[in-house]
């Protein structure tokens, strides 16, 4: 199964694609600053494959260190 990461993934066209990624078999990651608009996301989305982090990716070293996280979530 592949992972598709998301950035934006909590609104608009992010949460779009995250859906359509889902919808193809895809494991999906949500990436949003927003917490409430995350946890919706994820909650409209209905899959145990979709996983979200909060956090402000535009910083280089949070994005790479929170990408090493990804596999060990469940």
């Amino acid at each position: 199964m592949k992972t598709a990461v998301v950035l934006g993934g909590s609104a608009g066209i992010g949460l779009g694609c995250a859906r359509a990624l889902k919808n193809s078999g895809h494991r999906v990651v949500l990436f949003s600053r927003d917490s409430k608009k995350l946890e919706k996301a994820r909650k409209s989305l209905k899959s145990d494959r979709v996983f979200s982090f909060l956090g402000d990716m535009g910083s280089a070293p949070y994005f790479l260190a929170t990408l090493t996280q990804i596999p060990t979530r469940s």
